[in-house]
């Protein structure tokens, strides 16, 4: 069963689901709370980075898209953002954790125009949530200027997402090495 948090289906037909296949690649298993479960945190934190990096990159051109298709990919944005933000404190990494908390304050910084899309975000856990209410009458337009290529917010998450991106491989490799001489350095 899928972890997505509201399941919207564009006009194409593709899904939340869908779409969060698309952004996990070959770790579309992640998508679900029983392949998460029992997997390093190592593991998580990278297939979430590399999935968040293809969620902006997806959504920053959504102003050519169909309205119904963008609001699909936001939603599916979300949920890759929450695991990004569960697996990153799994890690117990002081860099990583610092890049999650610059995204999580970004998003604060953002609240009001992000939840003018339909997407709130939670002052305590950072956490983000679709209001599928909203996010049914945003347009490809409205979602562009904030997640549009040329948007402030699009460009410093894309750039915090590069930094995470290049921390969590380094970690992973970090916690591979240890665990090939048989020691779990899992927290």
């Amino acid at each position: 069963m899928s972890m997505a948090s509201v399941n919207i289906v564009s006009p194409n037909g593709c899904g939340t689901d869908y779409y969060l296949r698309q952004f996990y690649g070959v770790n579309r298993g992640f998508i679900t709370a029983t392949q998460r479960t029992g997997s390093s945190a190592g593991k998580l934190s990278v297939a979430d980075s590399h999935a968040l990096k293809k969620a902006l990159d997806t959504i920053e051109l959504s102003s050519d898209k169909e309205d119904e298709e963008a609001r699909t990919q936001v939603a599916a944005f979300v949920d890759t953002f929450n695991n990004m933000l569960k697996s990153t404190d799994a890690t117990g990494n002081r860099k990583i954790k610092q890049v999650k908390n610059s995204m999580k304050n970004l998003n604060k910084e953002y609240a009001s125009e992000l939840s003018a899309l339909g997407v709130s975000v939670s002052g305590s856990t950072g956490t983000l949530k679709t209001t599928k209410s909203v996010l049914k009458d945003v347009s490809a337009k409205k979602i562009a200027t904030v997640f549009g290529s040329e948007s402030e917010y699009s460009k410093e998450m894309s750039k915090l997402k590069g930094k995470l991106e290049k921390l969590t491989v380094k970690n992973k490799a970090i916690e591979d090495s240890y665990a090939k001489r048989g020691i779990d350095i899992t927290l």
